[in-house]
């Protein structure tokens, strides 16, 4: 519409209106808007109610001109808008390759601290398994050196026996040898006793015969 003071709506349904603003264009560019007054949610139009919106109530009421230039000042701005969100666009994309070539990059470098870990961990079970086998052949080591002196004590203790019962046999074998000669001088001594008794009794027997 042109240049105006009111406008009217009326309803011509039975269902009424609940309006939420009215807009006027003037020359295709919005100049007045008529919002709810007060705590209202909208603005209400009963069955077949004519209501008055003069631009004296609008809520906004600026010079065509003006509307122009704000509409103008609008558009450029939404161009703007656009641009800066073609350049954040490009700007994104490009942080966004960066970023996956960043992540391919820890990727990378966690596989690697990864593969390193499982590298020490078996190495260190490696190590681990060397150190028990060395124990356990020290163990083995321990175990036959112990083995060897209980032997090397119990034949030495079997010598000591052997020699101790041969000391023994040899000793009574000595005595034993010992008691025999004593016997055998004694017998010899009594033996010779006898003989120069005898003697003696023979001499004495020829003296007699000699008388």
């Amino acid at each position: 519409i042109g240049d105006y003071e009111c406008v009217f709506l009326r309803t011509g349904g039975s269902d009424g209106l609940d309006l939420i603003k009215v807009s006027v264009q003037i020359d295709g560019i919005e100049t007045h808007t008529f919002v709810p007054q007060g705590d209202a949610n909208y603005i209400g139009l009963d069955d077949g109610e004519t209501k008055k919106f003069c631009k004296s109530e609008a809520e906004y009421n600026p010079h065509p001109a003006a509307a122009k230039k704000a509409s103008a000042a609008k558009k450029a701005a939404a161009a703007k808008k656009a641009a800066d969100l073609k350049k954040s666009s490009k700007f994104l994309k490009k942080s966004s390759k960066f970023l996956k070539k960043k992540l391919a990059a820890a990727k990378k470098a966690t596989a690697a601290k990864k593969a390193a870990a499982a590298k020490k961990a078996a190495a260190a079970r490696k190590a681990a398994a060397a150190k028990k086998a060395a124990a356990a052949r020290k163990a083995a080591a321990a175990k036959k050196v112990a083995a060897a002196k209980k032997a090397s004590a119990a034949k030495k203790a079997a010598a000591a026996r052997r020699a101790a019962a041969a000391a023994a046999a040899k000793k009574a074998a000595a005595k034993k040898a010992a008691a025999a000669k004593k016997a055998a001088a004694a017998k010899k001594a009594a033996d010779l006793k006898k003989k120069l008794a005898a003697a003696k009794k023979a001499r004495k027997a020829r003296r007699h015969h000699g008388q």
